[in-house]
């Protein structure tokens, strides 16, 4: 007797130890979706092939088997309301309602809407109707993007968006992780401490101005702009582009995009044997330069100065710089001389020259003779004067030149040379 009372007495309690385990066993199993979802939506109307999508923050209320889900939607689903039974222990759900404006018509009543959710999201499908067109759709749901920080989250701003400084599944970005602060005039921006921090400005093109909204835009044709070039002035906008006049620089001089016009000798110059330079600064300048048995010169090399060829003196010292500039025009101060050509001006215009003289030859018996004087001639104060001293006589397709290495006579006021 007591050996089958204690028998019955076991398996007595191994009955209710089954059935407390079943009991949580099924409290574990039961799924609540209470709480706040980012839900993501779109139904696409099957006719025509065209999907609309839409992102809305939702709450769900679950009283046991039952569940209601209210909500706005940042596009044509909002509002959203559905109703329904849930199955606590599956998940499985089914429901029915409407998106949209209730008048004066809804964009979509909810039919054979069914799903499954979870503690952590939930997912479905749906039919939406009323005509002309039969759509069909989809949606779901996670707490990561509803703007409140859940369980297993370091941030939730809201977004799913990976521009931020929390990512899309709601974790902080480790510190210089890309980001974009929003301002379309700054680039390069940083996470730092969770929060987007602005990298340097963007470099807009001169005839662009920066909108934080859309970036670099252009300005109204005809602004004033600056393109960079030392070479052009009077610069505008055109169609987004900066451009100019081209200056124009002085034959003893050329245009340098960074540094505008500066001295520049030309090169390949015909060379004498003998040469000599005279340079006086006083009352009254002057100037006498003589290049002697030269390289050969032809008739033709020294152009047509009564109609089109002008002839250019230029001087530079050793530092590179300009010490002189004098012009020659092309006109009737010219005249033929034999097989060259006579400059004569009594009126010293417009930079004090008085003569010049040219004669073609062969190899030694090309020479050159310039003279200047008076006020428009500017001879430079004279010393001290940085040698090499080079002198050209230049058109615009030919040059002759002379390099003194050394002065015979320098002073402030007189400056004489001779090569060789």
């Amino acid at each position: 007797m007591i050996s089958r009372w204690l028998r019955s007495l076991t398996a007595t309690a191994a009955l209710i130890v089954t059935v407390e385990l079943g009991s949580v066993a099924e409290l574990r199993a039961v799924v609540d979706v209470t709480g706040v979802w980012r839900m993501g939506i779109s139904k696409t109307f099957t006719q025509i092939g065209v999907t609309v999508d839409d992102v809305c923050l939702v709450s769900i209320a679950q009283t046991g088997t039952t569940f209601s889900l209210e909500g706005s939607c940042q596009g044509p689903f909002s509002p959203v309301t559905i109703d329904g039974t849930i199955d606590p222990n599956s998940g499985l759900f089914t429901g029915s309602g409407f998106a949209g404006p209730f008048l004066p018509s809804p964009y979509c009543f909810f039919t054979g809407l069914q799903g499954t959710g979870t503690a952590d999201g939930f997912s479905g499908t749906f039919d939406c109707q009323p005509p002309p067109f039969f759509t069909v759709g989809t949606f779901s749901g996670g707490r990561c993007g509803n703007g409140q920080i859940d369980a297993g989250e370091t941030c939730d701003d809201g977004n799913l968006s990976e521009l931020d400084c929390c990512d899309a599944t709601c974790q902080v970005k480790a510190n210089g992780a890309s980001c974009d602060d929003g301002n379309a005039c700054t680039a390069v921006d940083t996470c730092q401490g969770g929060s987007c921090q602005p990298g340097g400005a963007v470099q807009c093109s001169a005839c662009q101005l920066c909108d934080t909204v859309s970036g670099c835009g252009p300005v109204a044709d005809g602004t004033p702009c600056d393109d960079a070039d030392a070479c052009t002035n009077n610069d505008r906008c055109a169609s987004g582009s900066c451009s100019g006049t081209m200056i124009s620089c002085d034959p003893c001089l050329a245009c340098d995009a960074a540094d505008g016009c500066v001295p520049a000798p030309a090169s390949g110059c015909k060379q004498a044997s003998q040469s000599a330079i005279v340079l006086k600064d006083g009352a009254t300048d002057r100037l006498t330069w003589k290049w002697l048995r030269g390289d050969e010169t032809s008739a033709v090399e020294l152009g047509a100065p009564q109609s089109t060829t002008s002839y250019h003196l230029c001087i530079y010292d050793g530092s590179a710089g300009l010490l002189l500039s004098a012009a020659a025009p092309a006109g009737p101060s010219w005249a033929p001389k034999g097989s060259g050509w006579r400059y004569a001006s009594d009126d010293l215009m417009p930079n004090g020259l008085k003569k010049i003289g040219l004669t073609p030859g062969t190899a030694g018996k090309s020479r050159l003779l310039v003279r200047g004087k008076g006020a428009h001639l500017g001879v430079p104060p004279l010393q001290p004067i940085a040698l090499p001293l080079t002198v050209q006589l230049k058109t615009s397709s030919a040059c002759w030149q002379a390099t003194y290495t050394a002065s015979v006579v320098s002073g402030s006021r007189l400056f004489r040379a001779k090569s060789p």
